[in-house]
């Protein structure tokens, strides 16, 4: 499955990094890349994990998930 998540304070490349450490090390996870400034794009295994579990994690990191495309 694919997702697109908004995240409104990822700005620094530092938060990039964690933002991406925080989905990655989720079993499921198939990719994950940063398309635009504050837009992560990922794809995973839908048996795996959901995107409710994608969102918890990042926010779980101290991050704001503002929209979900």
């Amino acid at each position: 499955m694919k997702l697109s998540i908004e995240i409104a304070n990822m700005k620094t490349n530092k938060d990039i990094n964690n933002v991406k450490y925080a989905i990655t090390v989720k079993e499921g996870i198939l990719a994950c890349e940063v398309k635009e400034k504050r837009v992560v794009s990922i794809v995973f295994d839908n048996y795996s994990l959901t995107k409710d579990d994608i969102i918890d994690a990042i926010e779980e990191n101290g991050y704001i998930v503002t929209n979900v495309l």
